[in-house]
């Protein structure tokens, strides 16, 4: 074999290499779209996790994503409790624009937050996400005001502002949890696959810390349930 050729060969083969080792620095340098997980606690003050000072709960996990993370030390909430703070997170607009000023009651059934179709939700399911919401939603009780109408793919929770933790049943007493899919299913489809993905959960936790089996007697100027023996833990 003729050097010429050998030194054709050793081109090629180095060439090959080279397109090779680029493609590959490009896939690392040119990232996916990233998964959003989203955590909403409404009712919760400053200062309820270890990273914000508390002593008396150990909250370990939180402590890590705000240490290995970013943590807020002068950043303020549009609202100090349930609806108006969800209705200015999925609409990006203040809670008194959209009329959701204070928490939805269980009797208000024609009232939530109005469907645009700019939504969080409706904006992420425009650019590729798959979109689901997990917990409390607390933005209106009719179907067309609820969360598939807002723009997540599949909701697994609750409508009302909480529920009972044993029978999932709202202050009213009526059964509150639902499975609710904007195609058949429980679970993301084979067609998700591949596809980033947004889920937002809402915890029912702030929003209800009773519990029915420690139910008190009604007394004059007592709350029907009793609290934590601990002074610092009452609500």
């Amino acid at each position: 074999m003729s050097r010429q050729v050998l030194m054709l060969i050793a081109l090629v083969v180095g060439l090959s290499s080279s397109v090779n080792i680029v493609a590959q620095q490009s896939s690392r340098t040119v990232p996916g779209k990233p998964n959003v997980v989203l955590i909403l606690m409404d009712d919760m003050g400053y200062g309820d996790i270890g990273s914000y000072g508390v002593r008396d709960a150990r909250t370990p996990n939180l402590d890590r994503l705000a240490r290995e993370g970013v943590r807020l030390t002068n950043s303020y909430s549009n609202g100090a409790n349930c609806t108006p703070t969800r209705a200015a997170l999925i609409s990006g607009r203040y809670q008194q624009r959209v009329g959701l000023e204070w928490p939805l009651g269980e009797a208000e059934k024609d009232r939530g937050l109005p469907v645009t179709g700019r939504s969080l939700p409706a904006l992420l399911k425009s650019n590729g996400y798959a979109t689901g919401l997990v917990g409390k939603w607390h933005l209106g009780f009719k179907p067309e005001l609820g969360p598939n109408a807002q723009g997540f793919d599949e909701f697994f929770g609750f409508l009302s502002g909480a529920v009972d933790y044993y029978t999932h049943r709202r202050g009213d007493g009526v059964p509150d949890q639902h499975v609710l899919c904007e195609r058949a299913g429980t679970a993301r489809s084979s067609s998700d696959a591949g596809r980033p993905g947004c889920i937002r959960s809402g915890s029912n936790g702030s929003a209800r810390t009773r519990r029915p089996h420690r139910r008190a007697a009604r007394t004059p100027g007592r709350a029907a349930w009793s609290h934590p023996s601990a002074p610092r833990r009452r609500t």
